[in-house]
């Protein structure tokens, strides 16, 4: 064996070795922010992570303790949690207000639902349209 296939094989070795660290941070990571996960799909419960992550960007050393895979989970949270807001505030409205609270409020829940447990599966799922507005928020 020659020294390029030595430097060829050391390379490819060093390679697999750190994608095997950044998967292990990255379960780390997802089996850490879990409880937040799931806090963000309980309607007004997904405000303690937005004021937590909120509080931890504001101290350097510890904004790089945040959470990118509760972060994720917490943005959609949130919307879905001001989804609920607004069809409870639009059950005023007579006839028309009842309707989209009876259609909405199945619909909110069921989002809920499904993302509490793709959390607990620990995967990055998009909510249907709830994810594109999600994205613009910063947290």
């Amino acid at each position: 064996m020659g020294r390029y296939e030595k430097d060829k094989e050391s390379y490819e070795n060093r390679g697999r070795m750190l994608v095997a660290e950044v998967l292990k941070d990255e379960e780390g990571m997802i089996a850490e922010g879990k409880i937040f996960g799931v806090m963000a799909y309980l309607s007004i419960l997904c405000l303690v992570p937005i004021v937590l992550f909120s509080i931890l960007r504001m101290v350097p050393v510890l904004s790089k303790k945040i959470n990118r895979f509760a972060v994720f989970h917490v943005k959609q949270g949130f919307v879905v949690f001001l989804l609920e807001v607004a069809i409870v505030a639009l059950r005023l409205i007579p006839i028309l207000g009842q309707i989209v609270f009876a259609v909405g409020s199945p619909v909110l829940f069921l989002l809920s639902a499904v993302g509490i447990f793709q959390v607990l599966k620990g995967n990055y799922w998009k909510c249907p349209v709830i994810a594109e507005w999600a994205e613009k928020f910063r947290l």
